[in-house]
């Protein structure tokens, strides 16, 4: 008893002195990367990784895309808090033999804002924009019946005013699709495991 007490008072001690820790808030670029695709997804509060099988794959877990048999299209618009609007665009299609061909495009854009100065208050009559936009082609398979992998690569670009900034980035996912816990005992009744690594 006397043990239990005192590991409770070591782990609640860790725990204020680690919620001191300053983290590095607005210190990320492109924060719209880690914005989800797709009402399904973020209705699930972007629990998501092992179940998506349709063109939001290209963001939640690219090995979904395999599970796409036809030509597929998806356009998403979200008004978003102080006039930011975030979108998205995309198309895949199914090659039987190769797999799964995906091109997606997402962007957030900040709207225009007036340019102040500390002699100007009020505006100098110029105004400037910001812009952040995504460029994903995905490609996807399934090996076997039970497994399939994905793979993104992103071009990213940053704008506001004058100033640009480019990177690229890459996504891998993987599923598994199991008998654990399948009413029928077949694997696609049963618990399917997905990982992903985003924006690598």
């Amino acid at each position: 008893r006397l043990t239990l007490i005192l590991v409770l008072i070591l782990l609640l001690t860790t725990c204020l002195f680690a919620s001191d820790k300053q983290y590095r808030v607005g210190t990320t670029v492109v924060p719209f990367l880690e914005m989800g695709i797709g009402s399904a997804g973020n209705s699930m509060g972007e629990a998501y990784v092992s179940l998506a099988r349709d063109l939001s794959s290209i963001y939640w877990n690219p090995s979904g895309l395999a599970y796409v048999n036809s030509n597929e299209a998806q356009f998403m618009y979200r008004p978003w808090i102080v006039g930011i609007t975030t979108s998205f665009a995309g198309v895949a299609t199914s090659v039987p033999i190769l797999g799964t061909f995906a091109l997606g495009i997402s962007t957030m854009d900040f709207g225009s804002t007036e340019v102040t100065t500390m002699e100007m208050q009020e505006g100098t009559g110029e105004e400037f924009s910001a812009l952040d936009y995504a460029i994903s082609l995905s490609y996807a398979r399934s090996i076997v019946q039970w497994f399939s992998f994905g793979v993104t690569g992103k071009y990213i670009s940053s704008k506001i005013s004058r100033l640009r900034a480019n990177a690229v980035a890459m996504d891998l996912g993987v599923m598994v699709n199991t008998s654990f816990f399948s009413p029928s005992g077949k694997q696609e009744d049963g618990l399917t495991i997905g990982m992903s690594i985003s924006n690598y």
